[in-house]
């Protein structure tokens, strides 16, 4: 082989990594990257599970049609979950999540089976019922209406509640129930709460107290606007 047969060669080969590296970029430009946040939006008089199942996080509907799959993503990683406007909804979490929000929520009832990795929150909502079956780090509750949270059997450990601009919020277990928010008044101050369960004919334990805030300081406190941005 001449020299100038060698210099084809390699030219040649170059040229096709080259060409297949480029053909590689534009096929992993065109591919949709997958959500680290799921939004579920707009659901009415049904069920949502989220559940695991071999290696892959499911969002399920199931409703007077029968079942639909919402969301079903690779379990390589914990996600969050952003349920937005759902009325009459029952939701039940099976599966770890890096952290749960509820926006514009009402009439709503939420299960939640297994501990999150942040925060529990909710935006907006009103007339909902929340249990906690395992204990969680953080609970945030801006703007929202008469809800109410329970205590399962399981959470036996200290629960903080950031409260803001929210009024008739309240937390209970084994018929036990205590006020942590019930009066207009409390929407000029920012509530901080533990509340911690020993056992089911123990009434809840109450720790914390009221910061005066002003409304301009509370609304860039907030986790969500109008636009969901994180």
């Amino acid at each position: 082989m001449t020299s100038i047969e060698k210099n084809i060669k390699v030219k040649t080969i170059s040229q096709t990594v080259s060409e297949a590296a480029e053909k590689a970029s534009e096929q992993l430009k065109q591919k949709t990257p997958l959500p680290s946040i799921l939004v579920v939006e707009n659901e009415l008089n049904c069920t949502l599970i989220v559940a695991s199942y071999q290696n892959q996080l499911g969002v399920y509907r199931i409703g007077e049609n029968g079942s639909q799959i919402l969301h079903l993503v690779p379990g390589d990683k914990y996600r969050a979950l952003l349920f937005d406007e759902c009325q009459n909804v029952q939701v039940v979490i099976l599966s770890k999540l890096l952290k749960c929000s509820f926006v514009r929520a009402s009439g709503c009832s939420v299960l939640l089976r297994i501990p999150l990795i942040g925060a529990l929150e909710f935006f907006k909502c009103k007339q909902s019922d929340i249990t906690l079956q395992k204990p969680l780090n953080l609970v945030q509750v801006n703007s929202c209406n008469r809800i109410r949270f329970f205590h399962g059997d399981e959470c036996l450990e200290p629960v903080l509640y950031v409260i803001n601009l929210s009024i008739d919020i309240s937390c209970a277990r084994g018929g036990n129930e205590i006020i942590l928010v019930n009066t207009f008044d409390n929407l000029l101050n920012q509530r901080i709460v533990t509340v911690q369960t020993t056992d089911t004919n123990t009434p809840p334990i109450l720790e914390g107290g009221v910061l005066p805030v002003y409304i301009q300081e509370i609304s860039q406190m907030l986790f969500w606007d109008d636009k969901f941005s994180f």
